[in-house]
């Protein structure tokens, strides 16, 4: 096309012309710069990375963003399961930082190892002081222990226990040591029976005047009370071998004749009372339970029975005095009852009242309700108490609210008096604690006290020790008399009161203490320890 003349003048396009030589030199240079780009980007990427394994220093080449583990594997080095890296396995790396190895193994060792006896001591009190017979020979048991032994890098750092299986208990070494000192006798007013190491044991007129009555190991200290002329004792035992269903039955036997078998009443499960009828002739009166798998183990039926027997062991069927019935506030835990002197009227001791019942009644009487106590565990606070020497009055351990947002918390307690009379009470002692348990003496020389236990800390009294205090039965001339003064105090218990009798210008009340029977003085305070093997539990004396 020719443009000579345009106008504007018109552009002619520039052609370049190539070569094939040319363009395959174009070619080649393209390659090589390409080439060269890639190579410097891989080199970029790559980490120098040094490892401490197996006791030597390596180096591996990886790339960034790799764990490890990875890292280590793809170099020919395999992680066990319990090999541990600094930084962990599954960290990823991103730097030329140094990888820690350490071998980790463990090693499993089972052994047999004996297991040493114990040696029980027993004291007895027939025996003198540093007489010691062996009644059972120890012998060793064994034991399969296995032990996990873990190394790092070939030295062991730990050995723990995994497993232990006794193959054969061990058995105790018992053996029988003498405790008895050679006092001079003290001579006691009645019989004083008592319960040390599942036996009852009892004295007789005299302190060294001793013998034992049921020597089964097996009483289990709930019932334990010498009739009122002390020619029986009432006795509670533990369940035997095959026995479902029994928290544990009730027995009798014999104070007066030397060798003498048990009676069994054919009673079970009572947990909350049994006791002697007063003027009635071999008659127990108890309250049963059922026994349950839950806490407290029985579930009370509030029931009142007498039963009778004769001296040969036959035992008469039992007569209903009150039914069965739901006792009221917590009454899953039990009624207490306490006899009126000539036994025509039961107090029963509920956990939010004290109800009455004549002989021959079937209805109650309500005599007071007591703010119920909230114990926020598996048992139920239930009041002590004791009659007037006339019936009169019962004197009794009362609930005080404190007025405050939830009364049943309240932690005051009073020792009260109830006049049956008029229906009205009286406060001789404020704060006693709740296990203060008031006990009424017997009449000596036209005088009667009324004793009973104080708190050490009467807001903690649920678990505080106590203190014998005896006064006047008006609540007047309170004398604290046992333990002394700077000693720890006693567990709650009913303490006992002598009988009257030849040596009635004595008055003296017997209590446990730290698992012996002392003997108080009220009139002077003198004390005397009658028992000395540390393991008596409870007591009564007639």
């Amino acid at each position: 096309m020719h443009c000579l003349n345009s106008n504007p003048p018109c552009r002619r396009p520039v052609i370049f012309w190539f070569s094939y030589p040319s363009l395959l030199i174009i070619a080649v240079l393209l390659i090589n710069i390409l080439t060269g780009c890639g190579t410097t980007s891989s080199e970029s990427l790559s980490l120098t990375i040094p490892i401490i394994v197996d006791g030597k220093q390596i180096t591996i080449t990886t790339r960034p963003g790799q764990t490890v583990e990875n890292s280590l594997k793809e170099n020919g080095i395999e992680l066990g399961e319990l090999d541990r890296t600094i930084p962990p396995r599954d960290a990823s790396l991103n730097s030329n930082i140094t990888i820690s190895v350490t071998r980790v193994k463990e090693e499993l060792e089972t052994i047999q190892e004996e297991i040493s006896f114990s040696t029980n001591i027993l004291p007895n009190e027939t025996m003198a002081i540093g007489d010691r017979r062996i009644i059972q020979s120890g012998i060793n048991g064994l034991q399969e222990i296995t032990y996990r032994h873990l190394y790092e890098n070939g030295l062991e750092v730990t050995t723990t226990v995994v497993d232990t299986t006794i193959i054969r208990e061990p058995q105790n070494e018992i053996i029988m040591e003498g405790v008895h000192a050679p006092n001079t006798p003290l001579s006691l007013n009645g019989k004083l029976a008592y319960l040390t190491a599942g036996n009852a044991w009892l004295m007789d007129g005299s302190t060294i005047n001793r013998r034992p009555l049921v020597t089964t190991g097996d009483l289990d200290w709930r019932v334990f009370e010498l009739s009122p002329e002390g020619n029986w004792l009432l006795f509670s035992r533990k369940p035997q071998e095959g026995e479902t269903e029994v928290i544990n039955t009730l027995w009798v036997i014999s104070t007066i004749e030397t060798i003498s078998q048990p009676i069994d009443l054919g009673i079970k499960n009572v947990v909350n009372y049994a006791g002697w009828v007063p003027g009635l002739s071999r008659t127990i009166a108890f309250s049963t339970a059922e026994a349950r798998t839950t806490a407290p183990g029985w579930q009370a039926n509030n029931d009142l029975q007498t039963i009778s027997f004769t001296e040969n062991g036959s035992v008469f069927s039992p007569t209903e005095w009150l039914s069965a019935n739901s006792g009221g506030v917590y009454g899953w835990w039990g009624s207490s009852f306490t006899w009126q002197s000539d036994g025509t009227r039961v107090a029963i001791l509920r956990p939010d009242g004290i109800d009455l019942l004549e002989s021959g009644k079937k209805q109650t009487v309500t005599l007071s309700t007591i703010l119920s106590y909230q114990t926020h565990g598996s048992w139920a606070w239930v009041s002590q108490a004791c009659w007037a020497t006339d019936g009169a009055a019962l004197y009794a351990v009362n609930h005080r609210t404190d007025n405050s947002a939830s009364p049943e918390d309240s932690t005051h307690f009073d020792l009260d008096v109830f006049y049956l009379e008029d229906d009205t009470k009286a406060t001789l002692r404020q704060d006693v604690g709740m296990f203060a348990t008031p006990s009424l003496s017997p009449v000596y020389n036209k005088e009667v006290y009324l004793a009973y236990l104080q708190a050490s800390f009467p807001q903690e009294s649920d678990t505080s020790p106590y203190r014998l205090v005896v006064m006047d039965r008006d609540g007047s001339n309170a004398n604290e008399l046992f333990p002394r003064e700077g000693a720890s105090g006693m567990l709650p218990q009913l303490v006992q009161w002598q009988p009257v009798g030849i040596n009635s210008t004595e008055i003296q009340i017997a209590a446990v203490y730290l698992g012996n029977i002392w003997l108080i003085d009220v009139n002077t305070g003198s004390l005397q320890q009658i028992t000395g093997d540390g393991l008596t539990e409870r007591m009564t004396w007639k």
